[in-house]
């Protein structure tokens, strides 16, 4: 799907837990949503920093979901109108397997959305030295795992690229 399509599903009136991936620039998005409210959430600002992060993955994917939850709440709860959250980095959903119900439980709505940001080249994407070893940034992949996160035959379009 095309970046105005992203446009006309941002525009809606209201949305239905919706939750999409962009693919493409920041430039990109803000162009496809103008005019509607956005906050961005930059999942690299709920990992700690080299000492305290947790050495075994499950232990990463528990702080990264319980710091995802207590974030999202938040959010709402300064958020009270209509908006759209642009969440980036999110190849860390994927490679911790937090997965998208923290979305879903806490933020989106009839008058909330989330869009899942990734970059249209993988080289904007950066990520803290003590992660670059952990986390893969292979674009199809990720992809592939969010695509499976929202299949739904009832709403088959969720994800939107710029070119």
């Amino acid at each position: 799907m095309s970046a105005e399509e992203l446009g006309k599903v941002a525009h809606r009136s209201s949305w239905s837990k919706d939750i999409v991936v962009w693919i493409g620039s920041d430039s990109g998005l803000a162009e496809a949503v103008r005019g509607v409210p956005a906050v961005s959430l930059d999942l690299l600002d709920l990992v700690p920093d080299t000492g305290d992060i947790p050495v075994a993955d499950s232990e990463r994917a528990d702080l990264l979901r319980s710091r995802l939850d207590a974030r999202l709440r938040q959010i709402r709860e300064q958020e009270t109108g209509r908006v759209i959250l642009c969440v980036s980095n999110i190849p860390l959903l994927s490679r911790y397997r937090v997965g998208l119900r923290p979305f879903f439980d806490w933020f989106t709505g009839s008058q909330k959305m989330v869009i899942l940001v990734m970059p249209g080249e993988m080289q904007e994407m950066r990520l803290p030295t003590h992660l670059e070893k952990d986390i893969r940034l292979d674009c199809a992949d990720v992809i592939d795992y969010f695509d499976s996160c929202l299949r739904d035959p009832r709403s088959p379009h969720h994800i939107f690229r710029e070119k």
